[in-house]
Parts: structure tokens; sequence; C-alpha cells
């Protein structure tokens, strides 16, 4: 963020999303993980909401 001067991780680790706190990507743990002992765990794919497939085709074919 240019405002404050800190920069946003591309991804927060498995436990602070789930916590719904903010990481800051550190490597090999982020300091939230590291406060508790925690084995920090970024998993590689990002979850992401898509349509079944065919949505958009059936959609397309009853209009």
């Amino acid at each position: 963020n240019p405002k404050n001067g800190t920069s946003r991780t591309s991804q927060a680790c498995d436990r602070c999303r789930i916590k719904k706190i903010k990481c800051d990507g550190n490597l090999p743990s982020c300091s939230n993980c590291s406060k508790i002992g925690f084995n920090c765990k970024t998993s590689d794919k990002l979850t992401r909401r898509s349509f079944p497939k065919g949505y958009t085709e059936n959609l397309e074919k009853n209009l």
C-alpha cells in the first residue's frame, strides 16, 4: 500500500486464512504462526468458485 509503505502478500497462509487474520507472508513461517509455534503452510492452489461445466452454455441456449 503506497499510503503507509506496507506491501501485501500474494496469499495468506492456511492458518491466517482460516482465522481471517492478516498474514505477513514471511518465509518459512509468518509472524502469526511463529508466535505460537505453528507449522506455517500455504496451499499451492487458490480456491476459487467457478460455474459447473456447461453452465454458461446452458444459459446461452435458453436465451
